[in-house]
């Protein structure tokens, strides 16, 4: 279990939504430090703060700071989800390609898109950056492989993973690993972009994804990928295909979930539903809606 000052996320921040917090951490920085907010302030607004104010809560994390006479300095941002935390790099970080981001609205996307299904042997997560989803979900399966290109990425997964007791959780160095697997998941990084590993990737990146993810998945299992659409509607893929397209807010591209089952009946849906504040993120029922036919066709 993290310390018990990380949970208090929402009464400190106002929200418990990282991206939301993602963006006020400036003003969250100019809070005032208290001994109820000092962890808070340390990992999250990436203040300096005095060692007297953080007590025992900080013990767990000792060697993820670095000790100035009184006071203490994160090295990483460690942030509440749910019960839980993940550990990326400090939101003042310089953006390097290995940079490991504040998870953004994406990593959200597909962490609901995921349905829980009793007896799911494994789950292979590729690109799982900070692994949000997988550190959300631990009962998603009995073993989860957690997979990325960055090494860093994988250093903080697996540290988070201790934090969360989670010993089925394993990591993996490579570029979209084949681990025979019930559920292969990604937040895929924008293709034909430039920048650093969280974010682009080279053009095909999608396709590549898919057709890695047959080579690995077991029969009966499920694919789910957060993407950019126009790479989606590209897809040309047996069995069921169900995607559902979404437009962010005040943003010109449009994204979009798909899930795939290549053993089931064969059907390709497309549809759209729109984002809302009480519903800000697409989530396995959007699944069931375009099934039903109850969402607007794209």
């Amino acid at each position: 279990m993290a310390a018990h000052g990380l949970m208090r996320l929402e009464s400190w921040a106002g929200t418990n939504r990282l991206p939301a917090v993602s963006s006020r951490v400036s003003a969250l920085a100019r809070y005032p430090v208290t001994r109820a907010s000092a962890m808070l302030a340390l990992f999250v607004a990436g203040v300096d703060v005095s060692r007297s104010l953080l007590g025992d809560d900080l013990e767990p994390f000792i060697d993820l700071v670095e000790l100035r006479g009184d006071e203490a300095r994160a090295t990483v941002a460690i942030l509440p989800i749910g019960r839980r935390v993940i550990i990326c790099d400090r939101a003042d970080a310089s953006a390097e390609p290995e940079l490991v981001c504040w998870p953004d609205d994406s990593s959200f996307h597909l962490l609901h898109a995921i349905a829980y299904e009793p007896g799911r042997a494994t789950w292979l997560d590729l690109g799982c950056g900070s692994s949000v989803a997988a550190i959300s979900s631990p009962g998603t399966a009995a073993r989860i492989v957690a997979s990325d290109l960055n090494p860093r990425a994988l250093q903080y997964t697996a540290r988070a993973a201790r934090f969360a007791g989670m010993s089925h959780l394993e990591t993996l160095h490579g570029d979209l690993a084949t681990v025979p697997a019930d559920l292969i998941t990604c937040n895929a990084p924008i293709p034909g972009e430039r920048g650093p590993l969280w974010m682009a990737a080279a053009a095909g990146f999608v396709a590549r994804v898919f057709a890695r993810a047959a080579a690995a998945l077991r029969p009966g299992g499920m694919v789910v990928v957060h993407a950019a659409l126009a790479p989606l509607l590209e897809l040309q893929l047996a069995g069921e295909l169900v995607i559902v397209a979404y437009t962010p807010i005040g943003e010109p591209r449009e994204f979009g979930v798909a899930w795939w089952r290549p053993d089931a009946p064969a059907r390709q849906i497309r549809a759209r539903r729109g984002l809302a504040p009480a519903r800000p993120h697409l989530d396995a029922s959007d699944r069931e809606a375009a099934l039903a036919g109850t969402l607007a066709p794209l």
